[in-house]
């Protein structure tokens, strides 16, 4: 029977992004999508969608930092398929494919 080592396989440590001068750090760990897939589906956070996506990956310093940039619609969604692009580690590109036709 073979054995697959998977030591120094795995990244623990999480990306981070840069928001007005402050590095925050992305919360792409599995139990935290799933979680975020539950909140999303919840009829009373329709409307909230990008809200719960940036709180729940920069937490909420994160999306207060957002906030106060006040961004445009163009932006703020650039912000949103950056963040996803970091979790699922995919060119922006095919983040804008997945996340923006849903829009």
């Amino acid at each position: 029977m073979d054995i697959i080592k998977t030591t120094g396989r795995f990244t623990f440590e999480r990306p981070k992004i840069e928001i007005a001068d402050h590095l925050y750090p992305i919360d792409d760990r599995k139990s935290n999508i799933d979680k975020l897939q539950v909140e999303l589906n919840k009829p009373e956070n329709a409307g909230k969608e990008d809200q719960i996506v940036i709180t729940a990956l920069i937490g909420k310093d994160g999306f207060e930092a957002v906030q106060k940039l006040d961004l445009g619609v163009a932006d703020y969604s650039s912000l949103i398929v950056i963040l996803q692009s970091i979790v699922y580690r995919i060119s922006e590109e095919e983040a804008q494919k997945r996340f923006l036709s849903r829009l």
